[in-house]
């Protein structure tokens, strides 16, 4: 009988990158900039561009990159714009189409760096056997869980002024000067070295109440999908007075569910900003500016994917 070695086992994520209008689309261009140049796309089972209500340049963008990549990326399109019903039904075709694959979903406004996935399947293969492990996600420097992973070397480099926008600030969401704060000390004081320089134990492991993880990076397979699947985002809201988004749904499931989410601690993928901060975040650190910054890191990634 043939025996596998989980530890070498090769994993080979569906990875869904979900666009719309409303950033614009220099986000998107860096998001897939980013990909290639530090990522070898043979590492993806399948790439879907998750098309919601896009036009214009987006769409240029994207038929470009699936021409490109012929037979590994795929576009899906949506309308109207908006949470209800298109981010409920994209994410259910591929779902879908993948319960038995390893998904990735990812945002178009992150910005993977150099060798961010290898740990990301590391991690994977050691928690796949465990009933109770939820979500993977990378590092990522402005969301609520890696807010909470550098807070000790935040805390110690930057002292009180650091702890007090985090601590009295308003939900990372809405807080404007905490996400510049981080942009400042990741443009300008090395940051992300310094912290990779304090990691020792691989993963951070989150569970309970206050195990909110941001969903714009994470990897998941049939433990999460079974308890999400299929997606339906009603204009209403939870009893408690949450709203019934993808990232609400998700992390009540795996909190109600005892599920463990695990950050992996040598992974970094930049988050550009919030939303509700996009314009504010445009002005203080120009996304030029971010994306100069992303080509010095480290030696692109040689391998290419095959066109078909």
């Amino acid at each position: 009988m043939k025996t596998v070695d989980i530890a070498q086992a090769k994993i080979k994520p569906v990875l869904m990158i979900l666009t719309h209008p409303f950033r614009g689309v220099k986000n998107l261009l860096i998001t897939l900039r980013c990909l290639e140049r530090f990522t070898d796309l043979r590492s993806f089972k399948k790439i879907y561009i998750l098309a919601n209500c896009t036009f214009g340049e987006h769409q240029l963008l994207i038929q470009k990159y699936v021409k490109k990549y012929g037979g590994l990326v795929q576009d899906v399109h949506c309308s109207p714009a908006g949470h209800n019903p298109c981010v409920a039904h994209m994410q259910n075709l591929v779902h879908e189409l993948h319960f038995k694959d390893v998904v990735m979903k990812m945002d178009d406004d992150m910005f993977v760096t150099p060798g961010w996935l290898p740990p990301l399947l590391d991690a994977y293969r050691k928690f796949q056997n465990d009933p109770q492990a939820g979500m993977i996600a990378p590092v990522v420097p402005i969301n609520t869980m890696g807010a909470k992973v550098l807070w000790d070397v935040m805390g110690h480099l930057y002292g009180d002024p650091y702890k007090e926008l985090w601590v009295r600030g308003p939900d990372i969401g809405n807080n404007t000067a905490y996400q510049q704060f981080v942009w400042d000390k990741v443009l300008d004081d090395d940051l992300i070295s310094k912290y990779l320089a304090t990691v020792d134990d691989p993963h951070h492991v989150s569970t309970g109440p206050g195990s909110h993880l941001s969903i714009n990076c994470v990897l998941y397979d049939h433990r999460v999908m079974d308890k999400v699947y299929p997606y339906n985002l009603p204009e209403e809201w939870f009893p408690d007075g949450e709203k019934k988004f993808d990232e609400s749904i998700v992390n009540r499931f795996v909190r109600e569910g005892h599920l463990k989410n695990i950050i992996v601690k040598n992974s970094i993928v930049h988050h550009y900003a919030f939303n509700r901060a996009q314009v504010d975040i445009m002005q203080s650190h120009p996304i030029e500016r971010v994306y100069d910054y992303l080509m010095r890191l480290g030696a692109p990634e040689r391998r290419k994917a095959a066109v078909s």
